[in-house]
């Protein structure tokens, strides 16, 4: 190994020992909670989180009905502080 490939080897290992802060996760805390989402049009929509994924929420409304929304669509959020 050369003095070129010890230093490009010894960068990766300083990459891989810094580590990247982790953005707080809420989605997960809400899984399976009743929630009040409102759209970007201001229509309200309530319905239990049954899952996420990084671009959509599926919606329980109830009466085996569920809704897909899309998060670029989504204003707010709104939940209950006790579901925490």
């Amino acid at each position: 190994m050369n003095e070129d490939e010890e230093r490009e080897s010894g960068i990766d290992d300083v990459k891989n020992q810094i580590k990247k802060p982790i953005p707080p996760q809420f989605l997960p805390k809400l899984l399976n909670q009743t929630i009040m989402v409102r759209m970007v049009d201001g229509r309200p929509i309530k319905g239990v989180l049954e899952g996420y994924n990084n671009y959509e929420l599926k919606l329980g409304l109830g009466r085996d009905k569920k809704v897909i929304l899309f998060k670029g669509a989504i204003a707010s959020i709104e939940y209950q502080k006790d579901s925490w």
